[in-house]
């Protein structure tokens, strides 16, 4: 009696574990490599590819920047971070940042068309700000210059935008005085 139960609930899993197989998502991950803060997308096609958004990003060190300031064009970009990695890896006069600090980080990406599309954030450490296109679609914590301005709060999520035809624009506030590493660890 137990083994036939046994082997009943056996095959019962096995014909669920291969039926769900055959429901997988037909994604695939596009590769393309930002260089000096631009990625062109104008060859991905959304509905079908996840895109990682790795490469070089803008880098604007001890700088809490909002997108509306980069219009005015007096800012000093402190150079390009490759993403995904902690800032730690990052020297300024041959000095290495350390975990403790801000940053923004920008970047332009180019698509064929508009669509409605989503970015996801894993490990940003520890509070960050994100626009797209000049709107604000995800936040964790209260970003801040120092410990006593910030509020930390680690929090992975998927944020959903429009990406407009042409050019749009990633702006990412980040800010850290909790964790060793700092900065934006995962790409998305």
């Amino acid at each position: 009696m137990v083994n036939k139960w046994f082997l009943t609930c056996s095959l019962l899993f096995i014909a669920i574990v291969l039926s769900l197989g055959g429901c997988s998502n037909d994604y695939s991950v596009h590769y393309a490599t930002a260089k000096e803060g631009s990625l062109n997308l104008s060859e991905w096609q959304s509905e079908k590819e996840a895109v990682r958004l790795d490469g070089q990003w803008e880098f604007y060190w001890n700088q809490l920047l909002e997108p509306q300031e980069f219009h005015n064009g007096e800012i000093e970009r402190t150079g390009y971070i490759t993403i995904p990695q902690s800032w730690n890896k990052f020297t300024i006069n041959n000095q290495p940042l350390t975990g403790d600090g801000y940053a923004t980080f920008r970047l332009h990406f180019t698509t064929n068309g508009n669509s409605r599309l989503a970015i996801k954030l894993p490990r940003i450490f520890t509070i960050y700000r994100l626009w797209v296109n000049e709107q604000l679609i995800a936040s964790a914590g209260k970003v801040g210059a120092n410990r006593t301005e910030m509020t930390a709060q680690y929090l992975p999520q998927v944020a959903f935008f429009e990406a407009q035809q042409g050019v749009n624009e990633v702006v990412i506030q980040v800010s850290n005085f909790y964790h060793r590493s700092g900065g934006y660890l995962k790409a998305s």
